[in-house]
């Protein structure tokens, strides 16, 4: 949980990549499901940096509140790092402030020898 709204932050690993333009790729292809689902949101991806690597962000307007994500990679995998922000409009670049910060914290662990 980020805030009192009940706003909160995942990660997942989806999978291997072989290149790195396959992390704005596959938030490209998110982006534009969304798009095609007529979602409202920000239809462009926006570039930053989480736990160091570059990262590819993007905004949906869903019924249960603004979803951010971020596609990313680390070491061949490709992760998404989201929050489902519920807080109100005026609450919502606090929540994500939040959110940033603690992905400031991450460090990646040494991959294992049989990965």
């Amino acid at each position: 949980m980020l805030d009192e709204h009940r706003s909160t932050l995942a990660a997942v690993c989806l999978r291997r990549i072989e290149r790195p333009e396959q992390i704005e790729e596959s938030a490209w292809h998110t982006l534009k499901r969304a798009i095609d689902g007529r979602f409202e949101g920000d239809y462009i991806l926006t570039p930053t940096r989480i736990a160091g690597e570059t990262a590819y962000g993007y905004s949906v307007v869903l019924r249960i509140g603004v979803l951010n994500e971020w596609k990313l990679a680390h070491a061949g995998w490709l992760y998404v790092v989201g929050v489902l922000n519920r807080a109100p409009a005026r609450e919502r670049e606090a929540t994500i402030q939040r959110a940033l910060d603690a992905l400031d914290t991450w460090t990646w662990l040494p991959a294992a020898a049989n990965a």
